[in-house]
């Protein structure tokens, strides 16, 4: 027999049943299967010659180390004939000596993978007898209990509570799924793609009701008007030398989010990993249209807003100068002249424009990256579409894969 070999927990079963001597397990948790197999090994041996010993911390279970109904069916057997398991904090190794046997070796986090049973895959080691130190620690040394240092608390069934009020709380997953949402993880991601503050031509500025001839005639048609004005429109270049504009900017979007990403209808939206490097690179080109679009706009944008108001003045000033606002009274006298007049529209235009800067300052780029989520890959029609989306990473072919390692779980 290799020293250095797979051991499976069929292995684990079958060590425990062959013991007629002694048995002592150090591990992490434990499994239905090896908990009935300590059960039965109470049943025919002296109980005091059986030894378990186990990490309580409830992310043992979520780790997948091992089950609460495995440590309470264990817990059970041990004090029907007199026992008791032990605790040993932090415990994320096996050792198993089974009569002159001793298997060391490392467990399966079934969060993580499932269990191999390869002979080519080795996780432990196999000897005759453990060593002297190991054994002392373990209580099977020539002064027995005096020299045991490993497992030394207790577990009684207050404890076995606390855990299972734990993982009511904070359960653990579907293991198989965990394990596909690594897989799904490895080759796509969600994304949340946004060019903010560009749309300038959807910014309109209110005219104030009392400027277009309903100041003092019908104050409730007044009160319910809604007169707006564009700033700028779409196709406005705004910088000349790069020829860049809001309409550019969106088409640049636009054919970034067609060359990369991926919608999922009433899931999101996805790329391969494998594109990610080239998306942010393009990403930051973007994002310096955006920037070279801000610059040209703080220097053209006041004169905008002023070339604007002075349109609207001269629109408005024949209708404004026979009905000013009454408000107006306080600083103009009943009786304004027309140059006062259109000095106090043009203000007043100006003022309900509000400040360039703040419009600049709200243009960005924003890219958020998302991993697959567990609750995505509880859903079928997620994974049917991410399937069907991307036929030729044979997504179907991983996912079934591990389904069919524990299909129970769906």
């Amino acid at each position: 027999m290799n020293s250095l070999r797979n051991v499976s927990e069929n292995d684990v079963v079958e060590s425990i049943d062959s013991a007629m001597q002694r048995i002592v397990l150090l591990a992490p948790g434990l499994s239905m299967p090896v908990a009935d197999a300590l059960s039965r090994a109470w049943g025919r041996m002296h109980s005091g010659n059986v030894s378990v010993i186990i990490d309580t911390d409830p992310e043992v279970c979520r780790l997948g180390y091992g089950t609460l109904d495995a440590i309470k069916a264990a817990q059970k057997s041990a004090a029907e004939h007199g026992q008791l398991i032990a605790h040993q904090p932090g415990v994320r190794l096996c050792v198993l000596i089974a009569d002159q046997n001793t298997l060391v070796f490392s467990p399966t986090p079934h969060l993580i993978e499932t269990e191999s049973t390869e002979p080519d895959h080795p996780n432990g080691i196999v000897l005759k007898s453990p060593p002297e130190t190991l054994a002392k620690e373990l209580g099977i040394g020539p002064d027995a209990e005096a020299d045991r240092t490993i497992g030394i608390q207790r577990i009684d069934e207050q404890k076995v509570n606390v855990i299972e009020a734990d993982l009511k709380e904070n359960p653990p997953q579907k293991f198989n799924i965990s394990r596909i949402q690594r897989v799904f993880n490895a080759k796509l991601e969600f994304v949340e793609f946004e060019l903010e503050g560009c749309y300038i031509s959807r910014h309109t500025v209110q005219i104030p009701a009392d400027l277009v001839g309903l100041a003092q005639k019908d104050p409730a048609t007044r009160n319910k008007f809604r007169s707006t004005f564009r700033l700028i429109e779409k196709d406005d270049i705004i910088d000349s030398k790069a020829k860049i504009s809001e309409k550019s900017l969106l088409e640049e979007r636009t054919r970034i989010t067609r060359k990369f990403l991926v919608p999922l209808k009433d899931h999101g939206v996805v790329i391969l990993r494998s594109n990610k490097e080239a998306f942010e690179n393009e990403i930051e080109g973007l994002k310096a249209m955006v920037e070279s679009f801000q610059a040209a706009l703080s220097t053209k944008l006041e004169e905008i807003y002023a070339t604007n108001a002075k349109r609207l003045t001269d629109a408005l000033l024949e209708s404004v100068a026979k009905n000013p606002p009454e408000k107006w009274t306080s600083f103009l006298g009943a009786n304004p002249k027309k140059s006062e007049v259109k000095e106090t529209l043009h203000l007043t235009l100006l003022e309900s424009f509000g400040d360039p800067k703040q419009l600049i300052k709200a243009m960005k780029v924003t890219v958020k990256f998302k991993g697959v989520t567990y609750e995505s890959l509880k859903d079928a029609d997620f994974r049917e579409k991410a399937a069907t989306a991307f036929p030729r990473l044979k997504l179907h072919e991983e996912f079934d894969a591990v389904r069919g390692s524990q299909p129970e779980l769906f």
